[in-house]
């Protein structure tokens, strides 16, 4: 999103270097598939990599799953649809927490709801809170263009946890629930959508849940990491090349 004042020449600035810097590189990677094709249509690179945030997945829980809670853990600021998860919580069948940083100028504004905002928490322990909440929200706004192409990292560490997802219908988030039957998804903006897309989750738990553990092949650490050492083995080596790299 945009914060603060425009800034057209150093965007553009911006722009150029990474256009000169990627066309000269051995390999570009990225973490996401849409962001992969917007360099390669911006730019008219070819095989951009994508090796996404992913998580190691959690070991398989002693019991079944069942939804307790509802889990939004992530950045507390603007865009990110927690608007709409407050104006929800107050007619949903389940508790709902926000957890994470806060923006504490936007957060001095925010109206909870029903939800109860609390501190961030070590990355490690999301995901076990995730697995015990049953649930994660995973959400943000339809406004800017990066939005559309973000993968959220809270994507990544519900699949980790295990557990299904209530998500925003938006860009390359939507077309991964979708693909991997993780979830529900909610028009975005609209609270009502949010409870029908948890009442479809609460209704499909057993299901979802399983094709999350499913997806968790995909999705989850151990195939991002065979992506990036596939990456590193295939890079050119040696002293001619190391100098080359240097040049700005």
């Amino acid at each position: 999103p945009v914060v603060g004042r425009p800034t057209p020449r150093r965007d553009a600035r911006g722009r150029r270097a990474e256009a000169r810097r990627g066309s000269r590189a051995d390999a570009v990677v990225t973490v996401g598939e849409g962001v992969a094709e917007a360099l390669e249509d911006t730019y008219g690179w070819r095989d951009v990599r994508v090796v996404r945030n992913t998580f190691a997945v959690l070991p398989p829980p002693t019991a079944p799953l069942a939804p307790a809670r509802l889990l939004y853990a992530g950045r507390l600021a603007p865009y990110r649809e927690l608007e709409v998860v407050a104006a929800a919580s107050r007619d949903l069948p389940l508790p709902v927490d926000i957890l994470g940083p806060a923006d504490e100028t936007w957060l001095r504004d925010f109206d909870p709801g029903a939800a109860r905002v609390l501190d961030a928490v070590p990355a490690d322990e999301v995901s076990w809170l995730l697995r015990g909440a049953g649930i994660a929200l995973v959400t943000h706004s339809d406004r800017w263009p990066n939005h559309r192409l973000a993968m959220p990292n809270k994507l990544f560490q519900a699949v980790a946890a295990g557990v299904p997802v209530v998500a925003t219908d938006v860009g390359e988030l939507a077309t991964l629930v979708r693909g991997y039957r993780l979830g529900a998804l909610y028009r975005p903006g609209d609270p009502a959508s949010l409870v029908a897309a948890v009442a479809d989750v609460l209704a499909g738990y057993d299901r979802y849940a399983a094709a999350v553990r499913v997806a968790a092949a995909s999705l989850t650490w151990p195939a991002d990491e065979r992506m990036l050492l596939d990456v590193y083995a295939g890079l050119p080596t040696g002293p001619n090349h190391l100098t080359r790299s240097r040049v700005p």
